[in-house]
């Protein structure tokens, strides 16, 4: 393992990751039903050109959840900005926690699923 110069970055930053992300990723129906919550942790990797690829699954709670993710990374891979090393573009690999939680809705009482990118 290297340490970058710059590591890769979202385009928009964390918080525009934070919404485009939670945007596309769905809770699954079957983890929604098993009652799943927890963090599941990605990787992938930022290729020079800012695409990303190579995405597994390196911590998941079952039910999907971890495929959700990785379908919503697949369906925004091209907003990167990629790392640098010695000045150079490279490609490095970036790890991403994602927190899924259930709840009831305080104004509704409904139930309520929420994503947030970490």
């Amino acid at each position: 393992n290297v340490v970058l110069c710059r590591a890769p970055q979202y385009v928009g930053h964390i918080r525009q990751l934070q919404s485009d992300m939670a945007w596309l990723t769905q809770y699954p129906l079957e983890a929604r039903l098993q009652g799943l919550e927890g963090n599941v942790i990605v990787s992938f990797f930022v290729n020079e050109d800012g695409t990303t690829s190579d995405y597994q699954v390196v911590k998941d709670m079952g039910g999907n959840l971890g495929n959700a993710v990785i379908d919503a990374f697949k369906a925004n891979a091209a907003r990167w900005i990629p790392g640098i090393y010695h000045g150079r573009i490279v490609r490095a690999k970036y790890y991403q926690t994602v927190r899924f939680t259930l709840g009831i809705d305080p104004a509704t009482g409904l139930g309520m699923a929420t994503i947030s990118y970490e």
